[in-house]
């Protein structure tokens, strides 16, 4: 048996007196994991937008080719 008991007047008054409440709500407690799964996948998305490039020559293509693969740079195509 549990040797701690309150009474209901009791826990209404810790709550109406006693406790202080801080005003901070901890959001990240109510998010479910489908929810979290859902903003990750969202904000990756977001982050790896393909940007419509101009167009290019051959030779400018090819310079930049170049110029990347000895600088050891990425490069996207």
């Amino acid at each position: 048996m549990n040797k701690y008991h309150f009474s209901q007047k009791v826990v209404d008054q810790f709550f109406e007196h006693d406790y202080q409440d801080r005003g901070m709500t901890k959001w990240q407690g109510f998010y479910l994991s489908d929810h979290t799964v859902t903003i990750k996948k969202q904000r990756y998305k977001n982050k790896h937008v393909a940007k419509i490039k101009n167009p290019q020559t051959i030779a400018l293509i090819k310079q930049r080719l170049y110029y990347a693969m000895k600088n050891n740079y990425e490069v996207t195509i």
